[in-house]
C-alpha cells in the first residue's frame, strides 16, 4: 500500500524518533460524503501498529 516499511526504516537511520502523518480525506470517505471507508482505516493503522 505504501513505502511505509522503508520510510519508518530510513528515519530510525537519520535518527528520527517521532514522525507525524495525514490521511487524505479523499482516501477516508472516498465519495466525499456518506460512509468512511472502514477497510483502509484498519489496513493503514494496522500496519503503522506492527511497525516499531
Amino acid at each position: 500500500m505504501w513505502h511505509l516499511e522503508i520510510d519508518v526504516k530510513l528515519k530510525r537511520e537519520l535518527g528520527m524518533r517521532a514522525d507525524c502523518f495525514s490521511m487524505t480525506w479523499s482516501r477516508v470517505i472516498p465519495d466525499g460524503v456518506g460512509d468512511v471507508n472502514w477497510h483502509f482505516m484498519t489496513a493503514a493503522l494496522g500496519d503503522m501498529a506492527t511497525i516499531r
